[in-house]
């Protein structure tokens, strides 16, 4: 591509405006950040050979959050760029499971059974057979079991405390906490897109940070 090629391309996309040149920014440092946010984790169990403490439910949980919200994007037809995390995520949630039950003595007939169940369903929807209308509800399931979380959420974005805010989902990726993460990270966004003053603050923040 020539000079003067790369620069309509960039001049393009700049036209679009700051504000969303900002949030596909934000948008791509998300991403970023689930790429590795479970391997920590992963590696600690490994190194112990033991995944004491960790909650088989809660990993299940997880998996349930992630597939659908990955499958209803993907089903939906959306830009890959906007469920990325949730494949990124998947990816290291399986290894994060084949080693928690690999020490907990959990690879047992249940859940080989379960495992090909899961294969079934993932490829009735890579090929588009499985029925939208039930990942739909899948979904609201799912939106109504973090609710409680996102009204904990609105009583930092009512203050409008962008900082504080900022540390939470340090913390929260310190933690290894990848599903409270990306809902922190949507909450935020959410506040950011409807407030410029609010968006430039988050970006002064997390280039000070």
């Amino acid at each position: 591509m020539s000079t003067e090629g790369l620069s309509s391309v960039i001049a393009n996309y700049f036209d679009k405006g700051i504000i969303l040149v900002i949030a596909d920014l934000l948008s791509l440092i998300t991403v970023s950040s689930c790429l590795v946010i479970k391997v920590p984790q992963i590696n600690t169990i490994r190194e112990n050979k033991s995944s004491k403490g960790i909650s088989v439910n809660g990993l299940c949980l997880e998996l349930f959050s992630y597939t659908v919200m990955m499958s209803y994007n993907y089903s939906s037809g959306y830009e890959f760029l906007s469920y990325m995390e949730y494949v990124l995520l998947l990816i290291q949630e399986y290894v994060l499971i084949y080693y928690t039950f690999k020490y907990q003595n959990l690879l047992g007939q249940k859940t080989k059974i379960m495992t090909v169940v899961y294969i079934i369903i993932a490829t009735l929807i890579y090929f588009k057979i499985f029925p939208v209308i039930i990942l739909t509800f899948l979904v609201v399931i799912r939106q109504q079991h973090t609710q409680q979380n996102m009204q904990q959420q609105q009583g930092f974005l009512a203050q409008k405390d962008i900082l504080t805010w900022f540390r939470k989902i340090k913390c929260l990726d310190k933690d290894h906490d990848a599903t409270a993460f990306i809902a922190s990270v949507e909450a935020v966004m959410e506040l950011c897109l409807s407030d410029n003053h609010q968006l430039m603050k988050l970006a002064m923040t997390i280039i000070i940070n």
